[in-house]
């Protein structure tokens, strides 16, 4: 997952949850310490901070082909984007040992091949790993679902049919500034 939300050690949507329910139990012990006297004026700021929250429940984020072909390989996927204000989505690569490319791997770690061009991520935008970017932008929402695409061009033909190649690409949702 990306872009998280944490609060009190509770990281996603639960924290959502934990917030709205402890200002309401704050809110309410004011309002009742207010009408202990009924003269009294009881003044409540609150700041709610922006926030956005990136869920990726289908973990589009890790990706494995195995290149049989120069066919460009695809992959589609969606995440959810919930905000409390406008809103900025980025991808970038998690891993710099893979630096933007499929990198070789065998299940545990990454070997020393790479494919030879950087893989594409797309949703109402297209950037190039490794420096990724932004996909998207949007406004405030309780749940958006933003469909994002993969792109791997796979010129190698000299690769071996048994090879298997990963990325994981990390979304990071953050307020739009």
């Amino acid at each position: 997952m990306g872009a998280g939300y944490y609060f009190l050690g509770i990281k996603g949507p639960k924290a959502w949850w934990l917030i709205a329910l402890t200002s309401s139990i704050i809110v309410i012990a004011l309002l009742s310490l207010a009408s202990a006297e009924s003269n009294t004026n009881v003044v409540i700021t609150v700041t709610v901070k922006p926030t956005v929250l990136v869920v990726d429940q289908d973990k589009i984020g890790i990706w494995i082909i195995k290149p049989v072909s120069t066919e460009n390989q695809t992959k589609s996927g969606l995440l959810i984007i919930r905000a409390n204000t406008n809103w900025v989505l980025r991808a970038k690569d998690k891993n710099p040992e893979t630096a933007g490319f499929m990198t070789e791997w065998d299940g545990k770690s990454y070997g020393a091949k790479k494919l030879f061009l950087p893989l594409k991520i797309s949703s109402a935008r297209e950037v190039t790993l490794p420096d990724g970017g932004i996909i998207m932008t949007g406004s405030r929402t309780s749940g958006q679902d933003v469909n994002v695409n993969f792109m791997q061009q796979v010129l190698d033909i000299n690769l071996p049919k048994t090879d298997n190649y990963r990325i994981e690409v990390t979304f990071i949702g953050s307020p739009l500034i």
